[in-house]
Parts: C-alpha cells; sequence; structure tokens
C-alpha cells in the first residue's frame, strides 16, 4: 500500500504538469522528490513484530530531517529549477522514476478516480 501511494504521488505530479503544460500556464512548477530514507519516526505506529524491530534498528542509519528535506526545499527556493517542471528528483538532481511511472493513461485514470472520489469538479485549465 505505501509502495502504491509514493507511485500515484508521482502519476498525479506527472498528470498535473502535463495539464499545466497543455493549458500553456506559466510560473507553476510540480515535481515529485524521494527525500531518501529519513528519521521521521513513521514506523512508531506500525505493530509489533519482526517489521517494527527492522526499521526501528534501520531508523538509526536514516537521515536527519533536516538532511530529508533539502530537496524539498533546494525545489521549492533555487532559481536554477524556477522553470523545471513534471520531473522526479533525488538529492537535488533529475532522475527517473521507477518502472512503470510513464504510463500517460494511468496518470489519466488516476486523475478521473480523484476527483470522482472526492466529488470535486476540476475544471479544464485555461490559460
Amino acid at each position: 500500500a505505501y509502495g502504491r501511494s509514493k507511485l500515484m504521488s508521482i502519476y498525479f505530479t506527472y498528470e498535473l504538469a502535463r495539464r499545466l503544460k497543455e493549458s500553456g500556464v506559466r510560473g507553476v512548477t510540480v515535481n515529485a522528490l524521494h527525500p531518501g530514507f529519513v528519521r521521521t519516526g513513521f514506523w512508531h505506529n506500525t505493530p509489533n513484530g519482526f517489521i517494527k524491530g527492522v526499521m526501528g534498528v534501520l531508523q538509526r542509519f536514516g537521515l536527519t530531517v533536516e538532511k530529508g528535506a533539502e530537496t524539498s526545499v533546494y525545489l521549492a527556493t533555487s532559481p536554477e529549477v524556477e522553470d523545471v517542471s513534471g520531473k522526479y528528483f533525488e538529492k537535488k538532481k533529475a532522475k527517473p522514476s521507477v518502472k512503470g511511472s510513464y504510463e500517460k493513461d494511468e496518470w489519466a485514470r488516476l486523475w478521473t478516480v480523484s476527483a470522482e472520489i472526492t466529488g470535486l469538479a476540476v475544471p479544464e485549465m485555461v490559460s
């Protein structure tokens, strides 16, 4: 479920970037990123067991929250990427995202399903 949710975030990012570009909207960028393995305490709510134990040990080797935020801060503030949109970043560098994340039909399907589930009509973008 966790991995699928991350893939859906990438799909949504790519579809929004595509829609913004096609509509001619300028000055708005959208990118996906992987912050790395960050010591956030994310696994504290996992039921006791093997996974929780392993994650507890691995957390010690993770990035600090500050280090994990570097790519997010970079994308939000750096003039180097002010016109970059629809990309996937790791360690402040554009990289290919996972296999299967470039399925444009899946991007559009997620967009449609999201609008249906939320009950929000998403108007076509106009420049």
